[in-house]
């Protein structure tokens, strides 16, 4: 299946193959010489040759490019954080099928052919949205037709490379992995940052009462779901995260006072998870903003519209777990209590200055632990370049 014409691909990246195949578990059938003839069952896993990380990850990436995806080319100064795409994918080897057969070799190691069946499922991680966006099964198989020393090997690596080109073809896969024309300039005038954007009354000012700052703390509401944003300029920017926004141009905007209005996403930067969003204030005040780094200890405080539109103006009380660098990015750690509808929100310190935007939760099986993630504010101002009007 070819790619439409002025369409690009984003890279792809393959991080992690497992397989749900048990110890011992029959996978096939074996057989011996050169009329192959049953001579037993095969167990999982394979043992004359180990199949390594690496041979999948190659023969992932070979397929890719074949049918035009494939991974990130690493620059001559790419550190391992620059080369990060923006999806992740994961393989689960769900069953496997196969007939072998082998023949003894007396000039070295024995030969072997045959056919091998893989059922796989792929999962494609958003780093920016930090949720799998996609989940895809495929089926497929290889023969080995002619005697070949490892032929079992490569039946069941060239299996894993079919179905890599199986996913490549699925609808699922091409709609996240390919953009079109009209998105692809579109996404790069909103990412362009290299002229900063200056905003009137950025950071300045006094912090009201915590209890007052609900009111320039709004519910963000896009195609791909609800999230929080903040005021932070008298002429009406808000910042948030990249993936409360995605790819609208146009976001509802639900203030507290139960107002709407519609906000233009002016600039988005993914890879830092932030984004710049104009609407008209109406006379409301931007929150004062601290870029001084924070201090483990200290209390903070998220508000935020947690799971729904109607908990809007919700405010949580933690402290300061930690400052960390993650995937090459600086994040507070807080045990503040912050979930789905919180992204976007800010993060204030004990006099009611934003010192983080509230962006992602470790939940190991959806439950969570207390353990969130912010984006310091100067990262923020900084990926996007905002910078105070005169």
């Amino acid at each position: 299946m070819t790619i439409p014409a002025g369409a690009e691909t984003k890279p792809t990246e393959l991080i992690k193959v497992i397989s749900e195949m048990k110890d011992e578990q029959t996978w096939g059938e074996l057989r011996i010489g050169p009329f192959c003839i049953p001579f037993g069952k095969m167990s999982w896993p394979p043992k004359d040759e180990l199949i390594t990380q690496g041979d999948l990850f190659e023969v992932f990436d070979r397929e890719m490019k074949a049918a035009g995806f494939g991974p990130r080319d690493k620059g001559l100064f790419d550190t391992p954080a620059d080369m990060a795409t923006e999806f992740a994918i994961g393989a689960r080897v769900t069953s496997a099928e196969g007939r072998i057969c082998g023949w003894p070799n007396a000039n070295g190691p024995p030969l072997w052919k045959g056919s091998a069946l893989l059922n796989v499922e792929w999962q494609v991680y958003s780093r920016v949205q930090r949720r799998t966006v996609a989940t895809v099964a495929t089926k497929a198989g290889f023969d080995v037709a002619q005697f070949a020393v490892h032929g079992e090997r490569k039946a069941l690596i060239a299996a894993f490379g079919e179905n890599a080109k199986a996913l490549a073809a699925t609808p699922a896969f091409r709609e996240v992995f390919i953009a079109g024309p009209s998105d692809t300039q579109a996404d790069q005038d909103r990412t362009t940052a290299k002229s900063p954007i200056l905003l009137t009354g950025l950071g300045k000012g006094r912090p009201p009462p915590v209890a007052e700052e609900v009111g320039s703390v709004v519910v963000v509401h896009a195609s791909g779901g609800m999230g929080s944003a903040f005021l932070i300029s008298s002429d009406g920017y808000l910042l948030t995260n990249a993936h409360v926004v995605g790819t609208d141009a146009k976001v509802r905007l639900h203030w507290s006072d139960g107002f709407e209005s519609e906000g233009e996403v002016v600039r988005v930067q993914k890879a830092r998870d932030v984004a710049l969003v104009r609407a008209s204030p109406h006379g409301r005040t931007p929150l004062v903003l601290r870029t001084a780094p924070s201090t483990p200890g200290e209390s903070v405080f998220a508000i935020g519209a947690p799971l729904e539109e109607a908990l809007q103006g919700t405010v949580t009380k933690g402290i300061v777990s930690a400052n960390r660098i993650l995937d090459g990015f600086s994040f507070i750690q807080s045990d503040v209590a912050v979930t789905h509808g919180n992204s976007g929100g800010p993060l204030l310190d004990e006099k009611g200055q934003v010192i983080g935007i509230t962006d992602w939760g470790y939940r190991p099986d959806d439950v969570p632990e207390n353990i969130n993630f912010f984006i310091p504010i100067g990262d923020a101002l900084d990926f996007l370049n905002l910078k105070p009007a005169p």
